[in-house]
């Protein structure tokens, strides 16, 4: 297994997650595909590797954001979130009672996604309560800035929070493929020739 691919991959995941959130906040809406690709492996809890879990034909836009990221960080509204996110992914994985909580919400969901698919309203709020229930438990908060007008809308709202939980998934992964701050401060240059040589492929 390339360590450094798969790292970059999870890392890209968490990105287009993120990118979907900011489209959401400012335009209310976001690429359905994109949002889908990352939102299904909330429910592949068990996958142990990240190109299984993100296949990269799925996440070219994620791999374009961690490049840009990668190359100029930009400390743009999506890297501010993705701090926060990585933050957040350890929290919850100290919290046992918590994670578990959430897998079992998780489990009791997928039934749902089975019957109507990853990006049925249905699926989305009942993850969006998952959210609310357990890593909005937690602190620092994700804050989402956009237009006020869609923030107010309760459907978006609850596609917004089943993104941050698909975000915190690839967190996960990230994490679980050997992922971390010193990582990313050594290997940032390989990473970003990975990232821009798998956008271009995917």
């Amino acid at each position: 297994m390339n360590n450094d691919r798969e790292q970059v991959i999870a890392f890209a995941a968490m990105f287009q997650a993120l990118h979907c959130v900011q489209q959401l906040a400012d335009s209310g809406r976001c690429d359905s595909e994109q949002s889908k690709a990352v939102i299904d492996a909330i429910f592949a809890i068990d996958s142990a590797d990240a190109e299984s879990l993100y296949p990269t034909a799925g996440i070219g836009t994620g791999l374009k954001i961690a490049a840009q990221q990668l190359d100029r960080n930009p400390g743009d509204a999506v890297m501010r979130m993705g701090i926060t996110v990585l933050r957040l992914e350890r929290r919850l994985m100290t919290n046992t009672n918590l994670a578990a909580d959430l897998r079992g919400r998780i489990d009791d969901i997928e039934r749902a996604r089975t019957a109507f698919g990853a990006q049925h309203e249905n699926v989305l709020a009942r993850l969006s309560e998952a959210y609310v229930q357990t890593v909005s438990n937690l602190q620092p908060r994700v804050m989402v800035h956009g237009t006020p007008l869609h923030l107010q809308q309760e459907r978006t709202v609850q596609h917004v929070r089943a993104l941050l939980l698909a975000a915190i998934r690839a967190a996960a992964m990230w994490q679980h493929v050997g992922g971390g701050g010193w990582r990313l401060f050594w290997r940032r240059r390989k990473w970003l020739a990975l990232a821009r040589t798998l956008g271009k492929t995917d």
